[in-house]
């Protein structure tokens, strides 16, 4: 599982992209949360965008969210500073997150069939 409880903190896995068109949950990658990042992997630009990200995502305060492992790796491990407490609430959210990203993935998995059978 991508999330998980250490001590009194939670981390999640993920696998970023960074300097794309739009910052945005990406569907999974491995055992990780893929998420598209538009901030350029450079000077921890794309370290800072990640967090502020995740801490809107799971309303937490930015101060709470940081990078323990893989600050210069697209595969990174984040740290939830003391929202061990937190953690069903944090599943819940990622749930919702993936159910709305099925239904856009879906939605445009059609539309692009439609569109092929359109131009035939």
């Amino acid at each position: 599982d991508c999330l998980h409880i250490k001590s009194n903190d939670v981390w999640l896995s993920v696998h970023v992209q960074p300097g794309a068109k739009h910052t945005q949950w990406a569907g999974l990658y491995g055992d990780a949360v893929k998420i598209r990042l538009s901030a350029p992997p450079v000077d921890g630009k794309a370290n800072e965008a990640l967090c502020q990200f995740l801490a809107r995502a799971f309303a937490c305060a930015p101060r709470e969210v940081r990078v323990v492992r893989g600050q210069t790796s697209r595969q990174k491990i984040i740290c939830f500073h003391g929202q061990a407490n937190e953690f069903s609430a944090m599943q819940l959210t990622l749930q919702r997150i993936w159910q709305k990203n099925k239904v856009f993935t879906y939605r445009a998995a059609l539309c692009g069939l439609l569109r092929r059978i359109n131009n035939f």
